[in-house]
């Protein structure tokens, strides 16, 4: 009888340390994804507003981002009369 409830203790202590365990990787893996795409955001809205305020964009669908020897923003959206304006912006 001893036996059998010494044994239920340790599978409920290594459930416990598992879970915890999954709880932690998991938590700390979408940390590091939230972390990567912060910068991605932030250009996304800063090429959105460059975007608007020097090509009177009214409408934005897609903003892009190259980085080679010199950043520049891609966007891709419509002015006012809903024509279709590409705008390619350098990142300084």
């Amino acid at each position: 009888m001893r036996q059998k409830k010494e044994k239920n203790s340790l599978l409920f202590q290594y459930s416990i340390g598992l879970t915890l365990l999954a709880l932690v990787v998991t938590s700390s893996f979408l940390y590091l994804v939230w972390l990567s795409m912060k910068p991605y955001q932030t250009a996304k809205v800063e090429g959105e507003k460059l975007a608007k305020q020097y090509a009177n964009l009214e409408t934005v669908s897609q903003v892009d981002i190259f980085n080679g020897l010199e950043s520049y923003y891609s966007v891709l959206g419509q002015d006012k009369n809903q024509k279709p304006v590409a705008v390619l912006i350098e990142k300084k």
